[in-house]
């Protein structure tokens, strides 16, 4: 009799667990990142000692073939707002990513916490990165992720991203009047086989400066690209903007060039020239950054161990020297490596 009771436990213990995954779906560990950093030097941005860099773990839902949801949980890094948000607009959460999903045969329809799909940074993500945030991110002309309703798809290469998303669109303020204005970003990328590709990318939004009543429309448009050069890759990525108020006009530009050259199978030399002119009729407020780095690879480029030079020299005199050293450990295999 013993036996018999034992028997039915087991069984009913497997037909809860299956009926348990008939209703929840599939429950996953979707990727991780462990990004870890020590930084010397003089230098105003960062202040010498250990830090964690844009660390995450992000766990993924499958309810069905359908229906699903996606979190990220990473560094409060992740959480900051670009340039053009009010201080008011803050979602404080260390979710970087949340949302839910649904799949459909012409793409994904995603609606919640997601990345803001504008530039190659975003495009390669922060697990398949070789240096840390260049310019249109450190300056924060755009942000990591942002709450709205995005769409993606890919076929045959071809990827698009398409996103409408707050802005400051949960700002309620009845000066400004800035509650129903949203931030619109599409990117439309076409990869090679030889891991080479192609991408643009844009930005439309509206927002109104801290203190400040004027409402202003702001256009971004970029444009980049990585292209192999016998065993070397070299990324580009151009961003020009307008910024326009009722009473002022603007234009800017951010860009980048950064060159891996893989001297054996583990270890790689990075350069990088970055430059920022915040507006182009204002004359000395040039900002530029250049960086030196060697980078050693475990296979697959999952662990990546870098070490590297900048000088960051901006035309309010301030110049700043950073050595850094850099420690990746990722989940996902870097085909660029």
């Amino acid at each position: 009799m013993k036996y018999l009771i034992l028997k039915l436990i087991i069984l009913l213990l497997f037909a809860a667990h299956s009926l348990e995954a008939e209703e929840l779906g599939n429950f996953r560990l979707s990727s991780y990142l462990i990004e870890t950093q020590f930084v010397g030097g003089d230098d105003s941005r960062m202040a010498s000692g250990f830090h964690l860099g844009n660390s995450y773990f992000s766990l993924a839902w499958d309810k069905s073939d359908q229906v699903g949801g996606f979190l990220r949980i990473s560094s409060s890094d992740l959480t900051k707002n670009p340039k053009w948000y009010d201080a008011t607009y803050e979602h404080k959460s260390n979710f970087s990513e949340a949302f839910a999903f649904y799949k459909r045969g012409e793409g994904t329809y995603q609606m919640g916490l997601q990345q803001v799909p504008f530039g190659i940074e975003s495009f390669l993500g922060l697990n398949l990165r070789d240096l840390d945030d260049s310019y249109l991110l450190e300056k924060r002309y755009v942000s990591y992720a942002d709450l709205g309703l995005g769409y993606e798809s890919e076929n045959n290469g071809f990827k698009t991203n398409m996103l409408i998303h707050n802005g400051q669109g949960l700002v309620r303020d009845a000066v400004k009047q800035n509650d129903d204005k949203f931030f619109y970003t599409a990117r439309f990328t076409k990869e090679r086989e030889d891991n080479s590709l192609i991408g643009f990318s844009a930005q439309f939004g509206q927002f109104v400066e801290e203190g400040q009543t004027d409402n202003h429309k702001l256009s971004m448009y970029n444009l980049f690209g990585i292209a192999r050069i016998g065993k070397s890759y070299l990324s580009i990525d151009l961003v020009t903007g307008k910024d326009v108020a009722e009473s002022s006009e603007k234009s800017f530009y951010v860009h980048a060039l950064e060159l891996r050259y893989p001297v054996t199978s583990s270890l790689s030399v990075l350069a990088r020239y970055n430059v920022e002119e915040p507006d182009a009729d204002t004359e000395d407020d040039k900002n530029t950054a250049r960086l030196l780095g060697f980078v050693w690879n475990d296979s697959g480029a999952n662990s990546r161990l870098g070490l590297y030079f900048s000088e960051n020299k901006e035309e309010s005199g301030q110049n700043d020297r950073l050595v850094l050293l850099n420690w990746k450990l990722s989940s996902t295999n870097n085909k660029r490596y």
